[in-house]
């Protein structure tokens, strides 16, 4: 996945001030009991409610070791829910467990008169002994009451080992005496806003048990070291290190799986930090040294707190040491990402210094700057600083000290483009076409898929942003998801990125990341947003992370086509135009046109006159073909489309032409001279057709949108041949109140009408397969031919010929067979064949009625184009 993509809203591109760093270690002391006891865990992605924890880090934290899983089915954590006193006891034998169960037996029993038999009846029992509970007076413990903050607090301050009896937090006084001695020892840290006398909630619990195991665990001794006499309490390690063992490391991001920044980046699970604080007990500072933990591409440069448990306490090693938890991104970081441009000129409201300055940060004296995660030259000024912003460009400024001045840029700046080549056998393969001004470090042409991360996610002709990365030698690309919007409006200007188009009531500007030509369209070329796009028309966006436009596409509708036959200017006051044309439906019409192209029919400005449009429409007729919509005003409005042509049109032979493919879901418009049009549905279907004019329109990966058969000889060199399903014909009325004679037919493979010229059509005396005369578009007269053919008892042959004995005829994979049953026909098989059994007796035979293919000289052939079964 491409760092830092998808829309960026205003409040992350704006954030800063961090919180307060959290230990992902810390967060071992916590329980399942916590929250539910025996509860599984779930992440805390998860929760349902997590956008009202207060405590985010020091929760996810807990979520991220397993701890914390919530409430009931874990789905949500309850942040303003209570705790309970016995799962207080809980979590403190735990704690001082080092997140595990101290071992107690089975017959450990509580003194407390209503916890006997409890759930945690052990854990009451471990705390009252070691003196960090002692009831409530009257032999009771009230387990099922809920705590309050004060009441937590001595808990905790109890398990780090202060006494009552020295600490005065065990009589009358003992609320104001804990909260005293909790201030004191940081266990309100972060919970500013607590009132400790009242119930305390899950979320600022989980925040002082937090404090609590970073707190110095306490013995009391004398001034000599010794455990009699006036004794105080003497710090004796954290929790932390005490019962989890762990240090706490603090440093620098620069390096991680993902990509690298002073140096090459690493492996999985592995992170190098340019370590500024540690603390083990006295142990050396480190420098830019490896530790076992993930971290994502955009702590990058951030400053992070990590904590460590050796291997061997004795000898500490980073590369084996196990890191507890996640790193945590301490409050020391400010971060200001900026998406849009920012320019070094101090008058304008962008200037980067104005920028950085309302969020508290100045550039430092010497800043390391990154584009695409590669060092580039020193930027210390502003000049160099706004460079590295644009529309589109995620340009993020890190001050990692807590100083405010900006100690790292990274500028991410991605590629787009358009995935030309693509496979996935061997090795596998992809080439992305630039289509953007911002080319990557190396191209990315015909690269092996172990090379590119991301490449299962993409597609031939997909649009992507891509970038190259070269720290670890890795192309990262993600699919680009466009937008479609309705324009409404436009603004031009000289200035390609001063101009903006309205859409949807949004306002787009074009990207910095847009190349020289924003659209596939040939008509809108050039850098011109406005251009690509049509007010009142819809278009497809693809736009960077800041929501500029990278590119503009047209919408994938199902579009209507027609071939124009003949133009006219109507002559009337209006001077319309009107033309005869072929639609694809397989239907023919006289429309009127109101647009031609972009261009109004009219005498104004901009427009194309009547007399010039009837020009264009005659120069495309029967050579081209035009996309069509139609106004309110039932006006046609046409689009001349780029056209593949060809001679002739083959029976399920898909490749119509170079750049033109068929498949059995095509719109095929046969139109031969003196017929009406017919459509077909895919190539097996249609026709074969020579000596044609074949033109059609190609979309994704050169599949024919639509293909038109004009004027073409072939299979049947006058369309004539077709099997009558029946003699008697349908009778309906048309507009004139006249007669019309329909037929059932089985013509050129498909099942379809006729309309003869009578109510009986001379020489149709009964069913069968014939060659027709027209009159017109109607059917006079039918008579044999020498290319029908007929075999009764049939024999067939391994499926590829069937013969009677006498005659015999081969079955292609173009031959189409159907099954004439009742006066109906269905598509069939030469399997379907019922063939004579050797002695004459048992099953009669089928009849077939065979039309055959011509031979090269025009004489029928032994090739069997049609077979009708016969029932």
């Amino acid at each position: 996945m491409l760092p830092f993509r998808g829309k960026i809203d205003k409040e992350e591109i704006q954030m800063r001030n961090l919180k307060r760093a959290l230990s992902a270690a810390l967060a071992s002391v916590m329980v399942l009991g916590l929250m539910v006891v025996g509860a599984s865990a779930v992440g805390y992605e998860d929760f349902t409610d997590k956008a009202e924890i207060k405590n985010s880090e020091a929760v996810s934290t807990m979520v991220s070791l397993g701890v914390i899983s919530g409430k009931e089915d874990g789905s949500y954590f309850d942040p303003a829910g209570s705790l309970t006193r016995a799962e207080a006891c809980t979590l403190i034998a735990r704690m001082l467990g080092g997140g595990k169960d101290p071992i107690l037996g089975s017959n450990v029993k509580s003194s407390f008169s209503d916890t006997q038999g409890h759930w945690a009846e052990s854990y009451i029992a471990y705390c009252a002994n070691l003196g960090i509970i002692a009831g409530v007076g009257d032999g009771s413990f009230h387990p099922n009451d809920v705590l309050t903050g004060s009441a937590a607090a001595k808990m905790l301050v109890c398990a780090l080992g202060y006494k009552p009896e020295f600490e005065g937090i065990g009589g009358a006084a003992w609320e104001i005496a804990t909260n005293t001695l909790a201030n004191k020892i940081k266990l309100y840290d972060g919970l500013e806003e607590l009132n400790p006398s009242a119930t305390i909630s899950r979320d600022d619990v989980s925040q002082m048990i937090y404090n609590a195991v970073q707190a110095q665990e306490v013995e009391y001794r004398n001034l000599m070291g010794q455990y009699d006499g006036a004794v105080y309490p003497v710090e004796n390690g954290t929790v932390l290190s005490n019962r989890f063992g762990v240090y706490k490391v603090t440093g620098i991001v620069m390096a991680n799986e993902y990509f690298g920044l002073a140096q090459a980046s690493t492996k999985a699970g592995k992170t190098i930090l340019n370590v500024t604080e540690v603390l083990s007990n006295g142990t050396t500072q480190r420098v830019d040294t490896q530790y076992n933990v993930t971290t994502s591409a955009d702590m990058l440069g951030k400053e992070v707190v990590i904590y460590v448990k050796p291997t061997s306490k004795l000898n500490p090693n980073p590369s084996a040491d196990k890191v507890l938890g996640q790193a945590i991104v301490t409050s020391k970081n400010t971060v200001y990402v900026a998406a849009d441009e920012l320019v070094n000129d101090n008058t304008k409201s962008n200037d980067v210094t104005k920028a950085l300055k309302a969020e508290g940060l100045s550039l430092s004296a010497s800043v390391d700057a990154y584009v695409n995660y590669a060092a580039v030259s020193d930027v210390t000024n502003a000049a160099g600083a706004a460079a590295l912003t644009g529309r589109g460009y995620t340009t993020t400024f890190i001050d990692n000290t807590g100083d405010g001045k900006v100690d790292l840029i990274t500028s991410y700046q991605p590629s787009f483009g358009k995935v030309t080549v693509y496979s996935t056998t061997g090795d596998g393969k992809i080439t992305v076409n630039n289509l953007s001004s911002t080319a990557p470090a190396a191209a990315l042409t015909s690269k092996i898929a172990e090379d590119v991360n991301g490449f299962e996610n993409v597609a031939k002709n997909d649009y992507v942003f891509y970038t190259y990365i070269a720290a670890d030698q890795t192309y990262y690309v993600e699919k680009a998801e466009g937008t479609t919007v309705n324009v409404t409006s436009t603004k031009g200007n000289t200035d390609a990125m001063k101009a903006s188009i309205v859409a949807d009531g949004t306002t787009y500007k074009l990207s910095a990341i847009a190349g020289s030509d924003i659209t596939a369209d040939s008509n809108k070329s050039g850098k011109d947003l406005v251009a690509a796009v049509e007010i009142g028309k819809s278009a497809v966006l693809y736009l960077d992370a800041a929501g500029y436009v990278v590119y503009v596409d047209e919408v994938e509708t199902e579009s209507k086509y027609l071939v124009v036959t003949d133009a006219a200017v109507t002559g009337d006051f209006s001077d319309g135009v009107i033309a005869k044309v072929i639609l694809s439906d397989g239907t023919s019409s006289t429309v009127s046109v109101s647009k031609v192209g972009t261009q109004a029919v009219g005498t104004g400005t901009g427009e194309i006159t009547p007399d010039n449009a009837v020009t264009a429409l005659k120069a495309a007729a029967s050579r081209g073909i035009y996309s069509y919509t139609v106004d309110s005003d039932g006006k046609y409005e046409v689009k001349a489309e780029t056209i593949v042509s060809a001679s002739a049109l083959k029976n399920n032979v898909p490749g119509v032409a170079s750049g033109l493919i068929a498949n059995n879901s095509t719109p095929i418009v046969v139109k031969d001279s003196g017929s009406s049009p017919v459509l077909y549905t895919g190539i097996n279907a249609a026709p074969t057709r020579n000596s044609a004019t074949v033109m059609g329109v190609a979309g994704t990966n050169g599949i024919a949108k639509v293909i038109f058969v004009l004027n073409g000889t072939g299979v049947s060199a006058d369309d004539s041949y077709m099997y009558f399903l029946s003699t008697t014909p349908v009778v309906t009325k048309d507009d004139d109140g006249k007669d019309v004679f329909t037929y059932d037919v089985v013509r050129e493979g498909q099942p379809t009408t006729v309309v003869g010229t009578s109510s009986s059509i001379t020489g149709l005396s009964a069913a069968g397969l014939v060659k027709a005369t027209f009159d017109g578009s109607k059917v006079k007269s039918v008579t044999t031919d020498a290319r029908i053919k007929s075999i009764s008892n049939a024999t067939v042959a391994d499926g590829s010929i069937v013969s009677d004995g006498t005659n015999t005829y081969f079955v292609t994979e173009n031959t189409k067979v159907f099954e004439i049953k009742d006066g109906a026909a269905s598509e069939s098989s030469v399997e379907n064949i019922v063939v004579r059994q050797g002695d004459g007796t048992a099953i009669p035979g089928d009849t077939l009625s065979i039309l055959v293919d011509k031979d090269s000289s025009g004489n029928p052939s032994s090739t069997a184009l049609y077979i009708f079964i016969v029932k």
